[in-house]
């Protein structure tokens, strides 16, 4: 089964939405976590006055967000890395339509140094995917490459400490050529088999951190038991795993989650065609089209922006990126 719809949100008091808060808040921990399905309910249903304000700014630092990213850059950098390449700290590889960026970074006031993905036309660093989440970098020793077995690997210092890897366990084909990683101008970085891109071994879009893009997919695949899941950033500053978990509850007919500290904590429903059936606020909205899939191999969600000239980036401050208080 697939359908697809647009889903939008409106304006509602808080008191139409606590039902749907499934355990009691503690204010002093955050959920990082950013999906435009639910970006506008959260920041609309704020009800403290201060973080309204702050709402209220974050809404039009997106729309200024969305317009920026009409200007897209022209780079020289390279949207590709070749088996025989390596990424070093202060190496960016650069989307072909100048869209993302992937390389080296150090979040907010952070001292660590990260791996990872952000909006190369923004000028503010918006990060939406990082992979080496749990093992940061003291220093500005690491390095990407493709190992002999065809993943991809972060090393540090002279290569003797592993802090991340794709990890593929399926055998490079003895005939095939090279494998060659692209960044996508949706976001996606990808490895594939060879340089003809004829087989992907490995996509970023597979293991989210804690953003929902256009065409990643969010949900559970059936025949590898892979969850297409997010998971929050412990603060601004820290994109370590944080206690805040977003994924669809396959137990009886699926429907989105949000689990905190292992429990769940706010029921954003089932698909019922035009919008989450935990958010009656939602409405027809004129900037995302969602696609829902439930079928033998997948269950999933996917969105894109229905014009294709806007980027849907989450915010650097305000509860759009902050999913808090008594609405979750």
């Amino acid at each position: 089964m697939q359908t697809e719809s647009g889903g939008g949100i409106g304006q509602k008091s808080l008191s139409e939405v606590e039902p749907h808060l499934l355990v009691p808040d503690d204010t002093d921990n955050n959920c990082f976590l950013y999906d435009p399905l639910l970006v506008y309910y959260i920041i609309d249903l704020r009800s403290d006055p201060i973080v309204h304000e702050r709402s209220t700014m974050s809404f039009f630092l997106l729309l200024l967000l969305l317009f920026l990213s009409l200007f897209r850059p022209s780079s020289s950098s390279s949207d590709t890395l070749s088996a025989s390449q390596r990424i070093r700290d202060g190496d960016v590889l650069v989307s072909g339509g100048g869209q993302f960026a992937f390389g080296f970074f150090t979040p907010g006031n952070s001292g660590s140094r990260f791996l990872g993905i952000w909006y190369a036309a923004i000028p503010v660093q918006t990060v939406v995917w990082v992979a080496n989440r749990e093992n940061p970098l003291s220093d500005t020793s690491g390095f990407l490459s493709v190992d002999f077995q065809g993943n991809l690997v972060l090393r540090s210092g002279n290569g003797s400490s592993l802090l991340w890897s794709t990890n593929v366990s399926l055998p490079l084909v003895p005939s095939s050529s090279s494998p060659m990683v692209r960044l996508l101008d949706s976001g996606n970085l990808v490895l594939y088999e060879n340089v003809d891109g004829n087989f992907i071994r490995w996509q970023s879009f597979d293991y989210p951190t804690n953003i929902h893009l256009p065409s990643m997919r969010f949900g559970f695949n059936k025949t590898s038991g892979l969850h297409w899941s997010f998971t929050s950033w412990r603060s601004y500053d820290d994109p370590r795993p944080g206690n805040c978990t977003y994924k669809i509850d396959t137990t009886g007919y699926p429907q989105a989650v949000i689990y905190k500290e292992g429990r769940p904590h706010f029921r954003v429903g089932s698909w019922t065609g035009s919008r989450w059936s935990g958010i009656p606020e939602m409405d027809h909205s004129y900037i995302l089209r969602v696609n829902f899939t439930n079928d033998e191999d997948e269950i999933s969600f996917t969105f894109r922006t229905i014009n294709a000239s806007f980027t849907t980036s989450p915010l650097p401050i305000g509860s759009a990126a902050v999913v808090s208080g008594r609405v979750m």
